[in-house]
């Protein structure tokens, strides 16, 4: 009896494992997009005669390592690099030309992905195949922010007798950005083509879709938390007494009418980067059958 089980596993990892090239590496390339509350509203292929902008070409680059379980499954990590543009006035919408706000973004991204492949395209076959396949994961992003100061310094908060005036909108100063870096989850999914050519090479070509977490990959709705507000806070201790400074809520009505004023589109939807590209892998590896 355990020699029949024995056998029947060896049968088993025989046909699902020993004949698949188990571990796959390579490098991909293509163009990236960003939907969003700003720029086309297309979810694939961005204008590429925009390459040459000041915001760069839209590449998408990466590399990955897969493990194959058998001939069909695989689990993929991928590291990739995108420059995502957005440019209201090649959107088909009109409000979206007329308001003519434009930008780019840097996106770092890992992630861990899935794949299934319809035919068994992972074998250690000699001769060439095609494969239709699907994928799907988490990943995690790594994109630019803003962080503002609104520096009221020169502008009285309070009167003379201490009360709170807030400024209006056309008071406030010209703002200070700087630069951060934020993180953000994806989940990637899409559908792709594999050709292997040979015992270790083929080609893919793949288009992927990741929705994300955030809906400020285009700076079009900041938090609360990104802005900070400078004034002079002697000026204001010296009207109200002691160490009485401006009162969060305070703070609050200065941010509040500056957040509205710079928050673009829908904000109850999150922003999609996807991609199409192309690339090569390499197999390798072929676990074996301890079968008697």
């Amino acid at each position: 009896m355990k020699k029949i089980i024995f056998g029947l596993l060896c049968i088993f990892t025989t046909s699902t494992l020993s004949f698949a090239q188990k571990h796959e590496i390579g490098v991909y390339a293509g163009v990236s997009n960003l939907v969003g509350d700003i720029g086309k509203t297309d979810y694939l292929f961005p204008d590429i005669s925009t390459f040459n902008s000041i915001y760069g070409p839209p590449v998408n680059l990466g590399g990955f390592y897969k493990m194959n379980f058998n001939p069909y499954q695989g689990l993929r990590f991928n590291l990739s690099y995108s420059n995502i543009k957005f440019q209201d006035y090649l959107a088909k919408e009109g409000y979206r030309r007329m308001r003519n706000n434009s930008g780019n973004n840097t996106i770092l991204s890992l992630e861990s992905i899935f794949e299934y492949q319809f035919l068994p395209v992972n074998n250690e076959q000699k001769e060439p195949m095609f494969s239709p396949y699907i994928f799907g994961g988490v990943g995690a992003m790594l994109y630019s922010s803003t962080n503002t100061t609104l520096d009221f310094s020169n502008y009285q908060l309070v009167d003379a007798i201490g009360a709170f005036t807030p400024p209006t909108i056309e008071d406030y100063p010209e703002e200070q950005r700087t630069m951060i870096n934020k993180l953000t989850m994806s989940i990637p999914f899409g559908v792709g083509l594999k050709y292997k050519f040979n015992y270790n090479w083929a080609l893919f070509g793949e288009i992927t879709f990741r929705p994300t977490f955030t809906d400020n990959i285009d700076y079009s709705n900041i938090q609360e938390s990104q802005v900070r507000v400078l004034y002079d806070k002697e000026i204001v201790k010296a009207i109200r007494g002691g160490n009485t400074m401006l009162s969060k809520e305070e703070i609050d009505t200065i941010i509040k009418p500056y957040l509205e004023s710079r928050k673009v589109g829908n904000l109850n939807s999150k922003d999609w980067v996807n991609s199409v590209a192309l690339g090569v892998s390499y197999s390798f590896g072929s676990p074996p059958c301890y079968c008697d």
